[in-house]
């Protein structure tokens, strides 16, 4: 096959899949100190490794958007849910413990256990965390822009670091200060958890709208609500400024929700007892974990001054504009082509040919993988030595067709990937 040919089959696979050229339209993040700023139009997200490589800042412009307070609960953070199950014993009380409090402090705010930074290969911003003893989960986190349509994409991975599975779900908790209107698609439930807030929720034009009061927060307890959320997966925020934040999201079915004993939920919002602060979570897929494996989740993050027309009240005007602006994103898909590499492992293909590079030698696994995640092969499983190592295409695959090449660690997480799209004569 001569190297137009080739080059008109790669355009033409791109133009009728809709994958993400997420090389295109990332812009290159930014060092602050120890921190990067990673900006997508007016937008500019903080991460760094400090306080469990949480969210630092989101701004608009020059305006602060979350609760930045550098103790105690402040900025957006990554929890495994249910709460019930971080640890034995709240697990093995009967009903589980949904109180169980503090997160697992090496996954949540610890200063030392992740480590990483820029790849400068996909300009993307990459930070891997180390085991947690209770929930024997290690987490990756992976944040970039896309210029395309002014988003920023939160990609989080749960590894199981056990030789046995595990379940959990992926959960997302942004704390923003006291105020403004949250609200979200409403699902096939019925809305749970502190009486007080349910009070101050509407159900309007298929939405549940929570409008903030200070006056009605409890000032004692632990004030949160839950409750399904509906298609096609989108939660909202307005703040005083008339600041739009909308997480856009994967809907996750009622069903495939934590389970409903440990009093969790796609959709939840709690309200600090001091009215400093509230919390925006969201929760993916309830899933299980095999030994060695993982799972990842993608939140996209997007945030838009409303116009003067927009009215900052429940009603048909802001929901209109958010539905407008969920529509007007770019549709990302399960294949992107998007290499993901970290320190010390090369890995590249030409022909026949896949060349990996090792700074250090190390126990890893080398996969061939289809779009659906399927395992096609496996190229190699175990010690090598650090410098080049080189496989043969051809011995594990004769298909044509789109296919990741995947390198794990020993403990399955993922250390490099490529997209390589397969022709044969």
């Amino acid at each position: 096959m001569n190297a137009r040919v080739l080059k008109g089959l790669l355009t033409l696979f791109l133009m009728t899949t809709g994958v993400e050229q997420i090389h295109a339209q990332k812009s290159t993040p930014v060092a602050s100190g120890t921190n990067f700023n990673i900006s997508s139009g007016s937008t500019t997200v903080q991460v760094g490794p400090a306080s469990g490589a949480r969210i630092r800042s989101l701004k608009y412009g020059a305006t602060e958007l979350l609760f930045t307070a550098t103790t105690g609960n402040w900025g957006s953070t990554f929890w495994p849910s249910p709460q019930a199950y971080w640890t034995t014993a709240c697990r093995n009380t009967n009903p589980p413990n949904n109180g169980c409090w503090p997160p697992p402090a090496n996954l949540d705010a610890d200063n030392t256990t992740y480590t990483g930074g820029l790849v400068a290969s996909d300009t993307s911003v990459n930070y891997a965390g180390t085991a947690d003893n209770s929930t024997h989960l290690r987490f990756r986190k992976i944040f970039w822009s896309n210029s395309q349509d002014s988003t920023l994409t939160n990609r989080y991975f749960m590894i199981n670091a056990t030789t046995t599975p595990i379940a959990f779900a992926p959960w997302e908790i942004t704390r923003f200060p006291g105020g403004g209107i949250t609200f979200y698609p409403k699902g096939t439930d019925t809305l749970q958890g502190t009486q007080a807030l349910i009070n101050m929720v509407r159900d309007s034009l298929g939405v549940r709208w929570f409008v903030y009061d200070s006056a009605t927060i409890p000032a004692s307890g632990t004030p949160k609500i839950w409750g399904d959320g509906g298609a096609p997966g989108w939660y909202a925020h307005v703040d005083k400024n008339r600041v739009l934040f909308l997480k856009k999201f994967r809907d996750t079915p009622r069903a495939k929700n934590a389970p409903a004993i440990t009093k969790e939920a796609e959709c939840e919002l709690y309200t600090a007892n001091a009215k400093n602060y509230q919390e925006m979570e969201l929760q993916g897929s309830f899933d299980t974990i095999p030994a060695n494996d993982s799972v990842s989740w993608d939140v996209r993050w997007v945030v838009r001054k409303l116009p003067d027309s927009v009215a900052v009240r429940v009603g048909a005007s802001l929901l209109n504009f958010v539905n407008q602006t969920v529509s007007g994103l770019s549709t990302p898909t399960a294949l992107q082509t998007r290499d993901e590499v970290s320190d010390g492992y090369a890995l590249d293909y030409s022909g026949n040919h896949i060349a990996l590079n090792l700074t250090n030698a190390a126990n890893v696994s080398l996969s061939l993988v289809d779009p659906k995640g399927r395992e096609v092969s496996r190229l190699h499983s175990g010690k090598l030595s650090s410098g080049s190592h080189s496989f043969s295409l051809n011995a594990h695959v004769s298909a044509s067709g789109v296919y990741w090449l995947i390198l794990s660690g020993p403990s399955g997480e993922p250390l490099s990937r490529k997209a390589i799209i397969r022709f044969r004569e």
